[in-house]
């Protein structure tokens, strides 16, 4: 493959060749103004006037008199050359292009530099009140949308919606206005997975009538250190998520002083929870059917008291359970489930989490266990002696992960374990806070 036709792509970051039964072989020199096309149409589009007029500094308000897009190459460091003899095997080209500036960043994918299978758009530090596409085949390819620290209004929002094909929309570190009030968004079919991180919106029920026109949406993520409450009764009237099967929610419970209702929902698949919120918690959020099916389950920062007993107890289908920093008063691990039942839990990751002995029968009691990370405070032959059990009951599936403090019972601890259990057949790592 010459490599000189290569770097005449000034914008391919990457490039992917595969075998192909359906495609006769081509020069790949043909493909050269055909990409050199795409680059300039994808530059020209992005810089529509229309677009151009609604790009402004996010401090002074004044117009963007943005450069050109730049060409970014850096193909040699990222691409393996496959050594084909191109005259003898029919294949496929494809080439990741990336041409950005110091505000817009454009990621594509083109097959045989013919067709474009996917653009991604990342805008970064600006104040945008629009954007649209012209060109059909550049505005049905856009796939991902992220907007980081900018300046957004209902206006731009009310743009994004319309994208046909549209999967991913991100909204990172930025302030959405919303300047009219009735305002009804266009539904959106194809958005799937939704995230806004660290952002701030001015009114959440504007914002919340926006997520609703999401409505075939199956992921979203709302983590912010800022005031952001959007889950409640009043806003479950409007609308319900039909679809959606994973919700990470990390909200300061502290500027909220809310505890979320996602009652609107239907089953959820994957659940994220935190941060702050009070003992009780969980067993007002997961009184609802709408968790009973769920599988993947993560408590991040989270305090839990004896208010929270049994508030595990129904979720037979969980595979995945973390606790991350949560801190337990006056309940034990095992008093979240119902001890005579049987769970099918695969993971369990327990970081910072206080275990005691009763915790660990029913950990041992979980046979379809295969990966187990636990943090030993207290060294006591007990507890060696059901970690055992438990290791050599799941020994050709289990991982087992330790965190142990560097004191000298620690470290008797720690040898002990390397000396029984250590072998090619079982991955067993231990480690020092």
């Amino acid at each position: 493959m010459e490599e000189y036709l290569i770097s005449e792509l000034k914008s391919v970051k990457r490039y992917i060749i595969y075998h192909s039964l359906f495609l006769q072989s081509q020069n790949l020199s043909d493909m050269l103004p055909h990409y050199k096309y795409l680059e300039k149409k994808i530059t020209k589009e992005i810089f529509n006037p229309y677009n151009v007029s609604n790009f402004t500094d996010r401090r002074t308000s004044e117009k963007l008199n943005m450069r050109p897009l730049t060409f970014q190459q850096n193909f040699m460091n990222t691409t393996n050359l496959f050594n084909f003899n191109f005259s003898k095997y029919p294949f496929f080209i494809y080439l990741f292009g990336e041409i950005k500036n110091h505000y817009i960043d454009v990621i594509f994918l083109t097959r045989d530099s013919r067709e474009i299978l996917s653009i991604e758009l990342r805008f970064k530090n600006f104040f945008i009140t629009g954007f649209k596409l012209t060109d059909s085949e550049i505005y049905d390819s856009i796939l991902d949308i992220s907007l980081s620290y900018m300046e957004l209004n209902d206006k731009l929002l009310t743009d994004v919606l319309i994208f046909p094909k549209l999967e991913n929309l991100n909204i990172l570190n930025s302030n959405i206005i919303f300047e009219n009030n009735s305002l009804m968004f266009k539904e959106n079919e194809n958005i799937i997975n939704f995230k806004i991180i660290n952002s701030t919106v001015s009114k959440e029920k504007c914002f919340f009538r926006f997520l609703c026109a999401m409505i075939n949406l199956e992921s979203l993520n709302i983590s912010s250190h800022r005031k952001f409450s959007i889950f409640d009764q009043e806003y479950n009237k409007i609308c319900s998520f039909k679809f959606l099967k994973r919700i990470k929610y990390n909200v300061s419970y502290i500027l909220t002083q809310t505890i979320p209702d996602f009652s609107s929902s239907y089953p959820i698949d994957e659940f994220t929870l935190g941060e702050d919120f009070p003992g009780g918690t969980l067993s007002k959020i997961f009184e609802p059917s709408i968790f009973n099916l769920l599988r993947i389950l993560t408590l991040d920062r989270i305090s839990i008291d004896k208010n929270d007993k049994l508030s595990l107890c129904k979720f037979k289908s969980m595979h995945t359970l973390t606790f991350i920093s949560c801190k337990i008063k006056e309940l034990n691990f095992y008093e979240f489930f119902n001890t005579q039942e049987n769970y099918i839990i695969e993971n369990l990751y327990l970081k910072k989490l206080s275990l005691r002995i009763l915790d660990f029968y029913f950990i041992r009691k979980l046979k379809s266990l295969k990966r187990l990370s636990l943090s030993i405070f207290e060294p006591y032959y007990e507890t060696y002696k059901i970690l055992k059990e438990i290791f050599f009951m799941n020994y050709k599936n289990l991982i087992l992960h330790l965190d142990a403090l560097n004191t000298s019972s620690q470290m008797d601890f720690k040898y002990r374990f390397h000396e029984e259990f250590e072998n090619d057949k079982f991955s067993l790592v231990i480690k020092n806070n």
